[in-house]
């Protein structure tokens, strides 16, 4: 029986040499090994080098923040989520990738090439003088739209237009029997609202003579209805706004009617995106007058003039208030760049101004200024530029220091755009403009 007993200890002892001998690889901390202890090399998870692990410091490894991993983590070059570089994933600092702000992507993010999402509110004048410039934009207008639709793609803007015609004593509605009479409110009331006449011109540029066709699909124009803005088949669009329009232009003051409550959510409505940029776009060769109430409308020998005066804030004469007695002074300009930040809720990168407007000097848009003819209580502004080659009575546009103003507020050359109305052609104009309304 003892001898039993000791053969039995001894099989047990050999026994528990051979288990030691092998090893539990789980448990032990020998190179090459798979378990959870740190230090391997090329283990799956102990933060070693090489292995397939979770821990840190890896080299290759899946979630760690190593390099070359298809992990989550922090630092990694070519992974797919961490802000690495080339990765493809959501992180920031990337170059290439797809929603980062990166340098060439087409994400949304910051420090990218545009805007994914853009809204244009166009102002165009629709007063007398403006018949030959009218046809130049819409005959350069497929520059522009060829522009957007390469740099945002389609369905990504939206175009509305309206007129510088704010209903005042001094520009009250047309009469239905006299529709050629002029500086009056056309049927669709003006006043911010959305334009949706399809104009056309079938006299000429001297002699005049506009037909109108209504089309309340055309209220907002985008990717689908190009043609609402101009159809060159047919010479018709809405931005062919005709020629009675108010001869107190006021083209700051219907931005602000156009984008608030109540045309936004009726008349003018499906035209703003969220998130989108919003830029606006002044088409004028006079100078704006502010809000009505602003100027005396009317006053026997001074009638529009009274607007480069209120915007001077002193007369030729040097006199402060108008023959009436008012007070020469017109809203200030901040208010409208105020405006327009607060519907973007304080962002004013998302907002962009541009004025096609009278310009003394292109390259130096601040110089332009309002000058008198003379010393009298009435008169004449001398001209800011003339429209080259051009012969007639309205071949001068008067200086536009408030919408230069504006532009200026925004950062000429930054948010804000200035060029000058005086041009036969706008084809050059209309594609730079592009290409800053969808530039970062």
């Amino acid at each position: 029986m003892v001898d039993l007993y000791w053969r039995f200890c001894l099989a047990l002892f050999l026994a528990s040499t051979l288990l030691v001998g092998c090893g539990n690889k789980s448990q032990n901390p020998d190179a090459g090994g798979s378990d959870s202890d740190a230090s391997d090399v090329g283990d799956t998870d102990d933060g070693g080098v090489g292995d397939g692990d979770s821990g840190a410091g890896d080299v290759g490894d899946t979630d760690d923040g190593g390099v070359g991993d298809g992990d989550s983590g922090s630092g990694d070059v070519g992974d797919t989520d961490d802000g690495g570089v080339d990765d493809g994933d959501s992180g920031s600092g990337d170059v290439g990738d797809t929603d980062d702000g990166g340098v060439g992507d087409g994400d949304s993010g910051s420090g990218d090439l545009g805007p994914s999402l853009l809204d244009v509110l166009i102002i165009m004048d629709n007063s007398r003088s403006m018949v030959a410039e009218q046809q130049a934009i819409a005959e350069s207008f497929s520059q522009f739209a060829a522009i957007l639709e390469e740099n945002l793609g389609a369905g990504r803007y939206r175009i509305a237009i309206v007129t510088t015609g704010v209903e005042s004593d001094g520009c009250p509605p047309c009469p239905p029997d006299n529709p050629i009479i002029y500086s009056c409110i056309n049927e669709t009331g003006e006043s911010g609202r959305f334009q949706d006449r399809l104009g056309h011109n079938v006299g000429t540029a001297d002699e005049p003579e506009f037909s109108f066709e209504s089309e309340p699909s055309c209220r907002v124009i985008h990717s689908d209805n190009l043609d609402c803005f101009y159809n060159p088949a047919e010479q018709r669009g809405v931005i062919l706004t005709g020629i009675n329009g108010c001869g107190y232009e006021k083209g700051l003051a219907p931005l602000r009617a156009a984008l608030s409550e109540p045309l936004l959510s009726t008349w003018n409505a499906n035209f703003l995106h969220d998130g989108a940029t919003l830029a606006v776009v002044v088409v004028s060769d006079e100078e704006d007058c502010g809000e009505v109430g602003d100027v005396n409308e009317s006053i026997p020998g001074i009638s529009g003039k009274v607007c480069y005066y209120a915007s001077m804030g002193i007369g030729p004469d040097g006199s402060y208030t108008d023959p009436q007695g008012s007070l020469y002074d017109l809203t200030p300009v901040r208010e409208y760049r105020d405006f327009l930040i607060s519907l973007k809720g304080g962002q004013q990168d998302l907002v962009k101004f541009a004025a096609i407007v009278g310009v003394e000097d292109v390259q130096n848009p601040a110089a332009t200024a309002i000058q008198y003819v003379d010393n009298t209580y009435n008169s004449d502004v001398e001209p800011a530029c003339s429209t080259p080659d051009c012969t007639g009575y309205y071949c001068d546009a008067m200086p536009g220091t408030r919408y230069i103003a504006l532009a200026e507020l925004f950062g000429i050359g930054v948010n804000g755009f200035v060029d000058t109305i005086c041009q036969n052609d706008f084809s050059d104009t209309l594609t730079r403009l592009a290409t800053f309304l969808t530039a970062d």
